[in-house]
């Protein structure tokens, strides 16, 4: 996948042309683009935190987290997915229990975090990862508890 930046100017943005993409590559370009990978440097130490992780990994790859943040109310982690391939898919989110902690529950949310009457989130213990159903171009919204 290659895009050709058209123009570059901080103050104003960024523009980037995409060749015949579909959905998903056309979304993961704009990510990308629109959101580099930053890198903040610090002083050589010791920790517990393993020196390479991944936070969370999303299966499909159709299905792209769009936001993480902590939850309005309590001490939950909201998770926020978009499906980019124009089918429903079923989503399925591991976590890095040394990174994140060990998931105890997950709740379906609308955009302003009240649970939805068919949540159809659930906690797959075995890997320490959460599925949910997202609609064909749609969002879904989880509210993950950890224990640490």
């Amino acid at each position: 996948m290659a895009f050709v930046p058209l123009r570059r100017d901080p103050a104003k943005g960024r523009e980037a042309v995409l060749a015949h993409a579909v959905v998903a590559e056309a979304t993961e370009a704009a990510r990308r683009l629109n959101h580099p990978l930053r890198i903040a440097g610090t002083d050589l130490h010791g920790g517990s935190i393993a020196a390479r992780g991944q936070f969370v990994e999303v299966r499909p790859a159709s299905v792209v987290v769009q936001c993480v943040k902590q939850a309005e109310e309590g001490d939950g982690l909201v998770v926020r997915l978009l499906e980019t391939a124009g089918k429903r898919a079923n989503a399925r989110l591991r976590f890095d229990e040394t990174l994140v902690g060990k998931v105890t529950e997950a709740v379906e949310v609308d955009l302003i975090e009240r649970p939805v009457a068919k949540s159809t989130a659930r906690v797959v213990a075995k890997d320490n990862s959460v599925t949910v159903t997202v609609p064909a171009y749609g969002l879904a919204t989880v509210v993950v508890q950890v224990r640490k």
